[in-house]
Formats: C-alpha cells, sequence, structure tokens
C-alpha cells in the first residue's frame, strides 16, 4: 500500500521535472 502510494509520489514528481527541463529548454532556445 505505501509502496504503491510512493512509487506515484516519485512517477509524479518525476513527470514534473521532465516537464520543467523542458520548458527550461524551450527557454533557452528563445534566448539564443
Amino acid at each position: 500500500m505505501l509502496d504503491d502510494l510512493l512509487k506515484k509520489i516519485e512517477s509524479y514528481f518525476d513527470k514534473k521535472s521532465k516537464e520543467k527541463k523542458c520548458c527550461c529548454q524551450a527557454k533557452e532556445s528563445k534566448d539564443r
């Protein structure tokens, strides 16, 4: 039960960080 919840949280933050990276890369390419 708890392990399942941890996996869900982990994947949620993993998605968030990937989205952030994409946003940052997009901003960087615009600045150039």
